[in-house]
Parts: C-alpha cells; sequence; structure tokens
C-alpha cells in the first residue's frame, strides 16, 4: 500500500494497523476455515434458531441482505454450497459436481431474504442456506481500510 499525504513513519503504522484489520476480518468471517460465520453456517444447518452473532457479523448481514434485495437476489452471499459443489479451494481444481447433489442444492433456493438478523442474532427459516461473504466482505475490508487510514492522518492512499 503506498501512501503520499503523510509521513514515512504515520504511513507505516496506519498501513501496520490496516493489514492487522485486513488479518482479523480473514479469520472472524473466513467462509471455510473456522470462523464466526462457519460457527453460523453450521447452526443453521442444525436447524437452530435465534443464534447469537457479534455486532459487526450482525451489521454485514444486515448490509448483504439489503444489497441482495437490491438487486433481486442476484448478489446471493447464501450459495456457499453450491460454491463448494463445485470445488472451492485456493488453487483452482476443476470439478464437475454430481447433478443429483446439485440439482437439490438449487432447488433448496438459499437466498439472504431466508436470513433474519435481530438483536445481535440470526436465524433462517431455510436450513440450506450457507454463507460466504467474500463478495461483500471485501468491499466491507476496504471501507475499514479508508476508516483506519483516515483516522492516522492518511487521506492518499
Amino acid at each position: 500500500m503506498l501512501t503520499w499525504d503523510a509521513s514515512e513513519d504515520t504511513s507505516r503504522t496506519a498501513v501496520a494497523e490496516v493489514l492487522r484489520e485486513f488479518d482479523r476480518l480473514h479469520r472472524a468471517y473466513h467462509a471455510w476455515e473456522p470462523s464466526e460465520l462457519t460457527a453460523l453456517n453450521s447452526a443453521i444447518a442444525a436447524g437452530q434458531t435465534s443464534i447469537p452473532v457479534s455486532p459487526e457479523l450482525a451489521t454485514m448481514l444486515t448490509d448483504a441482505k439489503a444489497i441482495a434485495a437490491t438487486g433481486d437476489e442476484l448478489f446471493n452471499p447464501a450459495l456457499r454450497h453450491l460454491i463448494a459443489l463445485w470445488g472451492h479451494s485456493d488453487t483452482f481444481k476443476p470439478l464437475r459436481p454430481d447433478p443429483a447433489e446439485l440439482a437439490a442444492t438449487i432447488s433448496a433456493h438459499p437466498q439472504m431474504a431466508d436470513l433474519s438478523i435481530a438483536d445481535n442474532r440470526a436465524t433462517s427459516r431455510n436450513p440450506a442456506v450457507q454463507l460466504d461473504l467474500g463478495g461483500y466482505g471485501k468491499g466491507y475490508a476496504l471501507d475499514r481500510a479508508a476508516t483506519i487510514l483516515k483516522a492516522r492522518g492518511v487521506s492518499n492512499a
């Protein structure tokens, strides 16, 4: 990350804080490694109701749900299971999903509208909802970075 309107010390401190925040967000909301998000996915799949979530995750889910609704659910962070069928991995390995499992996942029609968030608790009326906030999370992380940089006196990065 480059900055050009702050001293080198200010820039280093601010950038280090941003990188720590990126790491925190990655660990907290990763959809495939143990995280608060994977715990929520497990609870939804088990049919649990009124699942406690952190205030930050509640905000993220509320925002992602609103974005999905605005776009007629074409942006759908509730499709983690569908992504998994195609072989989620850090290195691409093409897989052809089992047609029956693919059809079952699609017919379950998981969507963000199935999710309710209130008072730092989440509930899904559809146990097929499995969340992957990667598409939303990257923008959220950049907003957090901008907030941190501005708070540290960096306006251009």
